[in-house]
């Protein structure tokens, strides 16, 4: 069970590459420039929510990782870095949105922007943590705290949206066995 997690999370890593990224520019292999910066944001902002929040968890596991036990929220950290893993690097995000009930579909969302901000605030504390003894965390982690930012609101207009949707056209009622045998897989491990 433990190695299909690790397996897991490698092929994450390996697919998303921005963590992998992270650990060179910590460890010297690569060079926090202009160019790397704008391949960053660029690369995060080409992301949806869900990877978004799973690729920031991973990048900051490595950030904590090379800071180590100095770094006073270390454990803290890890913690909330493998609660995201755990429970985004298996979703399946994938909704079809033209056969999703309105409750289910607005609960995504709300799970979705919860854990955009939850992280985001503790992108911001350890931020504010790093400035100081290591600046170049905390540029990394600035650039993540802002493209997260940007999910939030992407976020909140969608949820708004499906909000007056819900409220203006009136739900037809769901009727045949098409409806019932169209299942949609959604996996979050919490």
């Amino acid at each position: 069970m433990q190695k299909d997690a690790a397996k897991t999370l490698a092929l994450a890593k390996n697919r998303l590459q921005l963590p992998l990224v992270v650990r060179d520019i910590l460890k010297g292999n690569a060079s926090m420039d202009d160019a790397a910066r704008y391949a960053m944001h660029t690369l995060l902002s080409d992301l949806q929510a869900p990877d978004m929040l799973l690729c920031a968890a991973l990048a900051l596991k490595e950030i904590a990782d090379h800071q180590g036990m100095e770094f006073s929220g270390y454990n803290f950290l890890h913690t909330e870095c493998n609660r995201m893993t755990k429970r985004y690097a298996h979703a399946n995000i994938f909704i079809d949105v033209k056969n999703i009930s309105d409750t289910k579909f607005a609960n995504v969302l709300d799970d979705l922007a919860g854990d955009l901000e939850s992280f985001a605030e503790i992108l911001e504390l350890c931020k504010m943590s790093f400035e100081i003894l290591h600046p170049e965390s905390a540029e990394i982690i600035n650039i993540f705290c802002a493209q997260i930012q940007s999910q939030i609101l992407i976020t909140d207009e969608l949820i708004r949206i499906h909000g007056e949707a819900t409220q203006t056209i009136p739900s037809l009622p769901q009727t045949g066995s098409a409806q019932e045998d169209n299942v949609i897989t959604f996996r979050l491990n919490a």
